[in-house]
């Protein structure tokens, strides 16, 4: 990633605390763009950058096998808070666009996401935080070894509160079958 210009130290700082994750869900999140139209470029930067404020998750909340408690969730979530600190102090020139989506990747639509429980996501944002789900919900997790795939995985991604359009572009690459609706196929 340091040919993206991602200074070398703000890199260790992703493959530290989230390596494969963060390769995964940038580039699937530059493919989602690239459906989009949306910049491919700072899409991978941004999905690759995303999680890196987990640096400043204690590695006990980190991997923890059972649910969190309300203070373990808060400690969590402030992840995206310090993560967006870490890429403006560790990479002065970034673009504010991937500074946004690493800030905001966890907000949804309906107001229940964080930190700031905003109701509207940016094209690059929403196209990370969809990237991000996907990967969480198909890849096995210290708090819950089994994946998601098939109808299942449809479902849980739509129950997102996430913006339509990269939901059906991951759709579309990942070759999941959109459910019928009406007794309609759903566009996609």
């Amino acid at each position: 990633m340091a040919t993206l210009g991602i200074p070398t130290p703000l890199s260790h700082l992703v493959e530290r605390t989230c390596g494969g994750h963060a390769e995964r869900v940038g580039l699937l999140a530059s493919r989602i763009a690239f459906l989009l139209n949306v910049d491919v470029e700072l899409a991978l930067i941004a999905g690759y950058l995303h999680d890196v404020g987990k640096v400043g998750v204690c590695p006990s909340v980190l991997n923890k096998p059972g649910p969190l408690t309300a203070l373990e969730r808060q400690a969590m979530q402030h992840h995206a808070t310090y993560g967006a600190q870490l890429v403006r102090e560790g990479w002065p020139g970034a673009p504010a666009e991937v500074v946004t989506a690493v800030l905001r990747h966890h907000e949804r639509l309906d107001g229940q996401g964080y930190p700031g429980r905003q109701t509207q996501l940016d094209p690059l944002t929403a196209v990370v935080a969809v990237a991000d789900i996907y990967d969480a919900l198909t890849q096995p997790r210290v708090y819950r070894p089994w994946v998601l795939a098939g109808p299942e995985l449809v479902q849980a991604l739509f129950a997102q509160a996430l913006p339509r359009a990269p939901l059906l572009a991951l759709c579309s690459l990942v070759g999941l079958r959109l459910p019928e609706v009406r007794g309609q196929r759903q566009a996609g």
